[in-house]
């Protein structure tokens, strides 16, 4: 699979993880944040916010792909935000369900070191 395809397949995960969050909360959520706190109004306005960003990035992500330099920049900036969100997790992992840093190393670290590879082939 060249860079591209695999920023491309990234930013479409991306953006079915964003869509989810704003339809569904509790389906993405609650293994990440645990069952209680999904149910609190905050977090759901939280998740769904959250959601239309993912959704947003995931959209420039399939946007810029193509396109030469920015590419490779935007694919950096966005594994910037994965890692804050893995970094946030391991930070906080003693309030949160045992799965959850487990789940965030996966996804939140698989799409990191997908979108620096991509950015260092481009």
């Amino acid at each position: 699979m060249d860079a591209k395809t695999v920023a491309k397949a990234v930013s479409a995960g991306r953006m079915a993880f964003g869509a989810a969050m704003m339809v569904r909360p509790p389906l993405v959520m609650s293994a990440w944040v645990g069952e209680d706190e999904i149910k609190r109004p905050a977090m759901d306005m939280i998740t769904r916010s959250f959601g239309a960003r993912d959704l947003l990035l995931g959209f420039i992500g399939l946007h810029v792909a193509e396109r030469e330099g920015v590419n490779k920049r935007t694919l950096q900036s966005l594994a910037l935000c994965d890692a804050t969100d893995l970094a946030v997790t391991v930070m906080r992992r003693e309030s949160l369900p045992g799965a959850a840093v487990p789940i965030m190393v996966a996804v939140a670290g698989g799409a990191i070191a997908a979108q620096l590879w991509a950015a260092s082939e481009l």
